[in-house]
């Protein structure tokens, strides 16, 4: 009767998380303003190695309007463009001022552009500023870019759908998430009134 009696119990439940499961609306994932950023998963270069990570992994779920936390400042970039060659003096000076309240992963994504073609050799000698005849389309030694050593987290995306899962429209392209993951800008949806990075991580965050 016992052995019943547990095996009846069991089946209850596994029917109320069945339930559970099926009945819970599913995760509004996305890169718009107000969804769930996608998540990513991989090789990060970080303190001088590439070790694992996912994004989903930093994020705090419990995390409310109002309250502290760590946001991110998420920029996907190519070690071959033009322009994030030059926006790497901008990030620069971002990371200064805003590091203790944002941040920074650089995911590099490489364009279906002729000449575009990376490596984790160029996203490391881009990162650090080292010697290496191959950024900006292979035209530029990676040393010579502007801006400082880039002390935070790129992330290997050369392969994979990070950039079409973000639904990235060319690079450079910044997104601002808040401490739970959920995306609070995206410059997509500000083409027209002139709202910046600058101007976003100051209003939301404060800084």
């Amino acid at each position: 009767a016992r052995i019943i009696g547990f095996f009846a119990i069991a089946a209850v439940l596994s029917l109320v998380i069945v339930f559970a499961f099926v009945l819970a609306p599913p995760p509004n994932v996305g890169p718009s303003e107000g969804q769930l950023a996608p998540n990513f998963s991989g090789q990060v270069h970080n303190s001088g190695i590439w070790e694992d990570y996912t994004f989903y992994d930093s994020i705090d779920r419990d995390w409310q309007e109002g309250q502290s936390g760590q946001w991110f400042l998420i920029q996907f970039m190519d070690t071959d463009c033009p322009h994030c060659w030059n926006d790497a003096a901008e990030m620069s000076e971002h990371h200064e001022s805003w590091s203790t309240q944002v941040t920074f992963i650089t995911v590099a994504v490489e364009l279906q552009i002729s000449g575009h073609d990376g490596s984790r050799a160029e996203i490391e000698a881009f990162k650090l500023k080292e010697s290496y005849a191959g950024c900006y389309g292979g035209e530029r030694n990676c040393a010579d870019r502007p801006g400082e050593v880039h002390n935070w987290r790129y992330f290997d995306a050369l392969t994979g759908d990070t950039a079409s899962d973000w639904q990235i429209p060319g690079t450079p392209f910044s997104v601002l998430v808040q401490p739970d993951g959920v995306v609070a800008w995206n410059p997509q949806q500000h083409r027209n009134d002139g709202d910046s990075i600058d101007a976003a991580v100051q209003r939301l965050v404060g800084v």
